[in-house]
């Protein structure tokens, strides 16, 4: 009896540390996506304001009109809450 408790107490451990890995596992792949969406993110706000930019023939991180540039920001902030929500919650 004592080698089947020994045996049935390695198994928990084992299966404790499986869980503990797939956890670890998950939580690494959340940040990442949390990563690449916010990089994302940020890229497409660039992109947009220089291609704002460039529709008044002005060089790229011009800056915009007030209400344009608040606009572009809005969206940027929108993308990132989502980042948020999608990767962090929980």
């Amino acid at each position: 009896m004592p080698k089947q408790n020994e045996l049935k107490l390695k198994r928990e451990e084992e299966k404790e540390e499986q869980q503990r890995i797939s956890e670890a596992t998950k939580k690494d792949r959340k940040d990442t996506d949390y990563s690449l969406c916010t990089s994302t993110a940020s890229s497409d706000y660039s992109t947009w304001w220089n291609d704002a930019c460039k529709s008044q023939g002005l060089k790229d991180d011009c800056r915009l009109p007030s209400k344009e540039a608040e606009s572009f920001n809005q969206a940027y902030d929108k993308e990132k809450d989502r980042c948020l929500q999608l990767y962090k919650s929980n």
